[in-house]
């Protein structure tokens, strides 16, 4: 079992080592996270309510979500698939209810407001700025650009109770 998982994962990031242009780093980065989601335990089940928050006013970073919520459309982890909204930075109660919450990048200052709201539901934060999990602010941070790189942030994940199987903390940079 612990074989077919390492398996799985290496698969994943060899698929993703290409250099990705910026249109498609967050398909890249969204498709190795999911993958990440498929070793939370317990397991997700039925439809999640999955949250991207985006930083009011900033077409970049809205653009960014909308990617994201394509990425995930249609996606399913074990059997577990995805209700996807967005959400403005500034409506930190969108994350009530939700398991799994994206942040997209250019909210270093909206972090711990969005953390604060996502541990209060018990939801994973995945973002692909990496000063997020570093910050201890988000679960998971996935950087597909010049190589994928996975951090996983120990204090963020006891905060929230995400639980990962010990297979996939083995291959990633624990933080």
């Amino acid at each position: 079992m612990k074989l077919k998982m390492l398996t799985g994962i290496a698969a994943v990031l060899a698929s993703t080592t290409l250099a990705p242009t910026s249109a498609n780093a967050s398909e890249k980065e969204v498709a190795v996270a999911t993958r990440a989601l498929s070793f939370i335990e317990p397991t997700l089940k039925g439809s999640v309510k999955t949250v991207v928050f985006y930083k009011d006013g900033d077409a970049a970073s809205r653009s960014e979500a909308q990617r994201i919520r394509s990425a995930l459309s249609g996606k399913k982890v074990k059997g577990a698939s995805f209700s996807v909204t967005l959400a403005s930075a500034s409506n930190t109660s969108a994350a009530s209810g939700a398991k799994v919450v994206f942040v997209a990048r250019g909210l270093k200052s909206r972090h711990a407001s969005i953390f604060s709201a996502a541990s209060a539901a018990r939801a994973i934060t995945i973002s692909s700025d990496l000063s997020c999990v570093r910050s201890g602010k988000c679960v998971v941070g996935v950087k597909s650009s010049p190589k994928t790189e996975i951090l996983v942030s120990r204090q963020a994940r006891q905060k929230t109770k995400v639980g990962f199987a010990s297979a996939f903390l083995m291959l990633v940079n624990e933080v």
